[in-house]
């Protein structure tokens, strides 16, 4: 799904007008919107628990930066089907980040937490 989402965002972007404005919400949405996937792939490699936390955040923060950039882009360009799509299919990762990292954090303040990242 990650991967799949990327190249919808590229595809997406690639219909923005070629000006100052379009090459700018391009730039931020290709950073911020294949950044979740790269950094979702790190969290689960975590060595430890604060690290895991540390890039589930991170994932959290591009992903609703990602929302953000759509809905700009939407009111700057009108709406299409694959906005639509990305709009709705961002929302999805946001649920999920979040769900993991509140099981992370409660873990991280249990008094027995190993500091070992399975979640």
């Amino acid at each position: 799904m990650r991967e799949r989402f990327a190249v919808q965002i590229t595809k997406y972007v690639r219909a923005f007008p070629r000006d100052v404005v379009g090459f700018e919400y391009g730039k931020q949405l290709i950073r911020c919107g294949c950044s979740p996937g790269a950094n979702y792939e790190e969290a689960d490699e975590s060595a430890s628990l604060k690290d895991f936390i540390y890039k589930i955040r991170a994932c959290l923060q591009e992903s609703k930066e990602t929302r953000y950039w759509l809905s700009l882009s939407k009111a700057a360009f009108g709406e299409n089907e694959l906005n639509t799509w990305l709009v709705n299919e961002v929302d999805e990762p946001i649920k999920i980040f979040n769900a993991r990292l509140a099981r992370a954090l409660k873990r991280s303040q249990s008094p027995d937490s190993n500091d070992a990242p399975e979640l």
